[in-house]
């Protein structure tokens, strides 16, 4: 069934939109997916071990979240003993998120579990197909956000 106004073209887009954002959303959901570990969690873990620490501030932006599901995400996580909290040297009202050596750990194991699950879905992918999607995926994600806010 066809929205009134809605051409063809956009129609075909939306239906794309829905569908991949349908299959994304198990990434999205606070199911465990690796080691204990949700891939949200994960994605924390990673994004301060690539920083060596991040201000809570900063990592609110990078997940693209309110803070109080920042907070929610990484409770966790400091719960667990993966992360800490310390203030920040910048702003005594601000804190800064460290892993612990045991999310350096964690953060090893889960990628090992999220390796194997990328090379299944590489290898599902036709091979012909791959740097398209690639290129496609990446285009979408850098002009889907802008397209949002207007």
């Amino acid at each position: 069934m066809k929205g009134k106004g809605v051409d063809t073209a956009e129609r075909e887009v939306y239906v794309l939109l829905r569908e991949l954002f349908k299959a994304v959303r198990f990434f999205q959901q606070d199911a465990v997916f690796c080691e204990g570990i949700t891939l949200q969690q994960f994605n924390i873990l990673d994004r301060i071990n690539e920083a060596g620490f991040l201000e809570m501030s900063d990592l609110h932006e990078l997940l693209g979240v309110e803070k109080s599901t920042t907070t929610r995400l990484i409770a966790p996580l400091l719960k667990n003993g993966l992360a800490i909290q310390t203030p920040s040297p910048r702003d005594a009202r601000a804190l800064r998120l460290s892993l612990t050596n045991q999310g350096q750990k964690a953060r090893g194991e889960y990628w090992e579990c999220l390796r194997a699950f990328l090379s299944r879905l590489n290898q599902a992918l036709p091979a012909g197909d791959r740097a398209g999607l690639l290129s496609l995926l990446e285009n979408l994600s850098s002009v889907l956000p802008a397209c949002c806010r207007t």
